[in-house]
C-alpha cells in the first residue's frame, strides 16, 4: 500500500502541474528560494570543539526506574555561546477571508535584543485573565470527533494553523482588530467577529495527521515562504503552499525494502534548508529544494524508541534534540549526523520540546503524566526545575513561551484550563532533585481538554484549541422502559461533556 500511495501522490502531483501552469511556476520560484543560501539567522553553524563523541553506555538501558532516575550518558559538558537570537520575520500579512495583500497594524511592543517583540503584560500581572478577542467553534461542531490537535501561529504573526482530527488543516488569518485590541466594544463582538470566523484556507490530507510545522523563513509579504510541511499516517511528507492551499511536492522517506514509511515527527532547520523527520530509531533529513526520495539518514539506534518530537537550538543551529516516546532526550550533531549526547530519566513518553530563546534551557513534556521539567543544558542531564499540570491523555498537550524572553511559561491542561508559570529570578537546586514550581496563575479557557497553545511571536495575542477523543456512554434507563425492545442504541454521545473550538484571547 505504500508503494500505491506514492505513485497516487506523485501522480496527482504531476496532474496538477498540468492542469495548472500557475502551480508549477509558483514550485520551480518556491524551490529556486528554498535552494537560496541565507544568512538570516545571523548565527554560525559550528558547534564547539569542546562537543565530543561520547560512547553511550548499555548498562544505562537496562537499569529499571521505578522513580524518575535522571541519567545522562555523556561527561563532557556543552558550552553554549551567547550569541543573539534570530531575526523574526517582518510583520505585513493578510487580512480577511482570502489573501489579500494588506498590513496588519502595528500592537504596542518592545525591543527585545533589537527586535520586535510582543508585550505580554497580561503575564506580568498576578492575575492571569485574557479577554476573549475571537472563538473558532463553529468550524468544528459538525462532528463530536472532530477535536484539533494542537495550533501554531506563523513565524510573522499573521495566521494561525490549526491541525484537526478530521484529516483537515484549516488556516485562520488574524484580524486587525484583534492584534491591536481593539476588541472592547459591541459592534466587535456581535458583527464585525462574525466575519472572521472561518478559516481562510483548507487543506485535507488522507490520513491521520501526526505532526505539522511553518517553514521557518514564512513572511505574508512574500508569497514564495508562504508553506508548511505536515505528515499523516501512511503517507509522505507534504510541502503545501499556505498562500492558495494547494500540494506544492512530497518528501518521500523510503526504507531498506524500498517501501514508503510515515515520519511520526518534523522540524525545519532555523535557515529552511532542511527537513528533519524522526522514526523509529532513526532521523532523516532531506534538502528542502528537492523534493523526492533522496535523503541523509542520522543514526539515533542508541536512542530506543519512536522520535516523537524534535527542536533546533535556537543559538547553535547545528544541535538538534529530539525526545522519544520511551522517555529519552537525544541530542544530534546535525554537522556530523551522529548522536553525541543522550539523557535518560524523563517519565513517559515525551510528546513535545521547547528551547529558551538563549539556547541553554530545555523544557520536556509527556503524555500521561503531570510533570513537565527544565534541562539545564550546559551541564547536560542536570534538571533544574519542575512543572505541575494535569495531563491524562495520550495524546499531545502544548506548552510555549514567551517569545523572544522565555520570562514565562503557559500550558494546556486536560481539564480546560490554562496555566502559567513565571520564569524570572527563579532558585537553582542544589542538588540533583528539580525544584518544583508553583503556578503563578491560571484561567478556564474551555470545558475540555486544552491540547494546544500558542503564544503570537510579534502581538500579544494568545491561541488554544481544545478537544478530545470521547467514547460513547451507556444510557440509562428506568423499569418499565428497559424491557421494551425500542428503545434506541445502548450507547449514545454526551452532548456537555466535549468542546472543540479554536480561540483567541487579547494579552496586551
Amino acid at each position: 500500500m505504500a508503494t500505491d500511495g506514492a505513485e497516487t501522490d506523485s501522480s496527482i502531483m504531476e496532474q496538477d502541474e498540468q492542469e495548472d501552469p500557475a502551480l508549477a511556476a509558483k514550485k520551480a520560484a518556491l524551490l529556486t528560494f528554498l535552494d537560496a543560501p541565507s544568512s538570516a539567522n545571523g548565527v554560525s553553524d559550528d558547534i564547539p570543539e569542546d562537543i565530543q563523541n561520547p560512547s553511550v553506555s548499555e548498562d544505562s538501558d537496562k537499569s529499571g526506574i521505578s522513580e524518575v532516575n535522571y541519567a545522562v550518558q555523556s561527561t563532557e559538558q556543552m558550552e553554549l555561546i551567547d550569541n543573539d537570537i534570530p531575526q523574526a520575520c517582518s510583520l505585513p500579512g493578510p487580512e480577511g477571508d482570502g489573501h489579500k495583500k494588506s498590513k496588519v497594524p502595528s500592537a504596542e511592543c518592545e525591543l527585545v535584543n533589537g527586535q520586535k517583540a510582543a508585550s505580554y503584560k497580561e503575564c506580568a500581572k498576578e492575575t492571569f485573565a485574557p479577554l476573549l478577542a475571537l472563538s473558532f467553534e463553529k468550524e468544528f461542531q459538525s462532528s463530536g470527533d472532530r477535536f484539533t490537535k494542537g495550533c501554531k501561529w506563523s513565524p510573522d504573526g499573521s495566521c494561525l494553523l490549526v491541525g484537526c482530527n478530521d484529516n483537515t488543516l484549516r488556516i485562520f488569518n488574524l484580524p486587525s482588530r484583534v492584534a491591536c485590541g481593539d476588541i472592547q466594544d459591541e459592534s466587535w463582538f456581535f458583527e464585525d467577529s462574525q466575519k472572521h470566523t472561518k478559516p481562510a484556507l483548507t487543506m485535507k490530507e488522507g490520513e491521520c495527521i501526526y505532526d505539522y510545522t511553518w517553514y521557518p523563513g514564512m513572511n505574508s509579504s512574500n508569497e514564495e515562504s508562504c508553506c508548511f510541511a505536515v505528515t499523516c499516517r501512511g503517507c509522505p511528507v507534504h510541502l503545501w503552499d499556505a498562500w492558495h492551499g494547494k500540494l506544492i511536492c512530497s518528501y518521500s522517506p523510503y526504507d531498506h525494502l524500498d517501501q514508503l514509511v510515515a515520519a511520526h515527527s518534523i522540524t525545519f532547520s532555523l535557515d529552511g534548508s532542511k527537513l528533519f523527520c524522526g522514526f523509529n530509531k532513526a532521523i532523516r533529513v532531506f534538502q528542502v529544494s528537492r523534493p523526492g526520495r533522496e535523503f541523509v539518514e542520522i543514526g539515533a539506534k542508541d536512542q530506543p524508541g519512536i522520535i516523537s518530537c524534535m527542536a533546533v537550538n535556537p543559538v547553535l543551529p547545528s544541535v538538534l534534540v529530539a525526545g522519544s516516546y520511551i522517555g529519552s532526550l537525544g541530542l544530534y550533531s546535525t554537522d556530523r549526523n551522529a548522536l553525541f549526547c543522550r539523557i535518560d530519566g524523563c517519565p513517559g513518553g515525551i510528546t513535545h520540546i521547547q528551547f529558551s530563546s538563549d539556547g541553554t534551557k530545555l523544557f520536556s513534556g509527556s503524555r500521561m503524566n503531570n510533570e513537565m521539567l527544565c534541562w539545564d543544558l550546559r551541564n547536560p542531564g542536570k534538571l533544574l526545575w519542575s512543572f505541575r499540570r494535569e495531563v491524562k491523555t495520550n495524546q499531545r498537550i502544548y506548552f510555549d513561551l514567551e517569545p523572544h524572553s522565555s520570562n514565562y511559561l503557559i500550558s494546556g491542561t486536560t481539564n480546560g484550563t490554562v496555566l502559567k508559570w513565571n520564569l524570572q529570578d527563579l532558585p537553582f537546586p542544589d542538588g540533583d532533585e528539580p525544584i518544583t514550581i508553583k503556578t503563578s496563575a491560571k484561567f478556564v479557557a474551555h470545558k475540555d481538554c486544552c491540547n494546544g497553545v500558542s503564544l503570537n511571536p510579534h502581538y500579544p495575542v494568545l491561541a488554544t484549541s481544545s478537544g478530545q477523543r470521547h467514547f460513547p456512554e451507556p444510557q440509562s434507563f428506568s423499569g418499565s422502559e428497559s424491557n421494551s425492545e425500542d428503545d434506541g442504541p445502548l450507547f449514545v454521545y454526551g452532548k456537555n461533556n466535549y468542546e472543540n473550538s479554536v480561540k483567541l484571547w487579547w494579552m496586551g
